[in-house]
């Protein structure tokens, strides 16, 4: 979920992959009003890697399995949002 003043992003579902040290993680993004966000900026932090959320909200990305990764939600109009993925 990404709001106007204070962003709170929706719950990342996270499964195993066919690759031993990656990780999908997948899920919706929402507005303040809950509204799906078409367009928003996915990557993980202090990388090139993203996606960006389709017209359903919903976006699907590769992450390094193992340590922590953080997520980063970025949206015109809108906070920037981050996102721990744990193990």
């Amino acid at each position: 979920l990404l709001e106007r003043t204070s962003p709170t992003i929706s719950p990342a579902s996270v499964a195993q992959i066919s690759a031993p040290n990656d990780r999908s993680v997948s899920g919706v993004v929402t507005g303040d009003n809950g509204e799906v966000l078409p367009g928003v900026n996915v990557v993980i932090k202090g990388a090139t890697k993203g996606a960006t959320t389709g017209s359903n909200g919903r976006y699907q990305l590769t992450v390094p399995d193992g340590d922590a990764v953080t997520l980063v939600f970025s949206f015109v109009g809108y906070q920037s949002q981050e996102v721990v993925v744990g193990n």
